[in-house]
C-alpha cells in the first residue's frame, strides 16, 4: 500500500494550472505503478488544505485535480488507485507548528486510512 499526500505546498500562494499539475501527478503515479505493480495506491487530500483564501478555494481545486486523475487511472483499468480526503484539520484537535497536523489529527487520519483500507481490500 502506498499513500501519497502531496500538493499542499503547490497551492500555497496560488492555484497551479490544471494541465501542468495533473500531467506531473500522472507521471508520478505511472512511476510508482512501475515500481509497485501490485500496490494499492491512495492519493490523499491532506488536512492542511482548506478553501482559504475563499476567492481561490485551493482545497476544492486540488480535490478536483486529484479525483480527476484517479478516475482516469480507474477508467483505464487500474482499480487499485483510490482517492482519500482527510478533511481540513480542526482547531479543537490542536494545530502543530506552521499549521501542520497535531498528534491527535495524525491519529484521526490513521484511523480513517485503516477503515478505508479495510473497506477497499476486504480486511
Amino acid at each position: 500500500m502506498v499513500l501519497i499526500n502531496l500538493g499542499t505546498n503547490d497551492f500555497g500562494k496560488e492555484n497551479p494550472e490544471e494541465k501542468g499539475w495533473t500531467d506531473a501527478y500522472r507521471t508520478f503515479l505511472k512511476r510508482l505503478r512501475s515500481q509497485y505493480p501490485d500496490a494499492t495506491i491512495y492519493c490523499a487530500l491532506g488536512t492542511m488544505m482548506s478553501d482559504w483564501p475563499v476567492e481561490r478555494k485551493p482545497a476544492t481545486i486540488i480535490r478536483g485535480y486529484l479525483t480527476g486523475v484517479v478516475k482516469e487511472f480507474n477508467d483505464a483499468g487500474d482499480g487499485k488507485i483510490h482517492f482519500i480526503d482527510f478533511g481540513t484539520q480542526k482547531a479543537e484537535n490542536g494545530i502543530g507548528a506552521d499549521w501542520h497536523p497535531s498528534a491527535k489529527t495524525h491519529e484521526l487520519m490513521a484511523a480513517q486510512l485503516v477503515a478505508q483500507i479495510k473497506k477497499d481490500l476486504g480486511w
